[in-house]
């Protein structure tokens, strides 16, 4: 991954698996969604290891809810709060 910021490459290693499928509650409602493993892992001076959890709803075309597990990544947790479909 390059990062313009600090102008290098840094070495990250991105996994992402497919671990369920069923349903997903947000105040949104309820969707029928895949839920989705994603791990990314930093090789690089500044070594640290990341896992977020997305929630991805064919019938909405997005991700309509994300976990964060991890310590060291900022983050914060989100879901679909409301949408129209087009």
């Amino acid at each position: 991954l390059f990062s313009p910021r600090a102008n290098r490459i840094f070495p990250y290693d991105n996994t992402f698996k497919v671990e369920g499928y069923g349903e997903v509650k947000t105040k949104a409602g309820t969707f029928k969604a895949f839920k989705i493993g994603w791990t990314q892992e930093n090789r690089g001076p500044y070594s640290w290891t990341g896992r977020v959890t997305l929630w991805y709803s064919p019938e909405v075309k997005a991700v309509v809810k994300v976990a964060y597990h991890t310590t060291g990544w900022p983050g914060e947790d989100f879901e679909l709060e409301s949408y129209t479909l087009k």
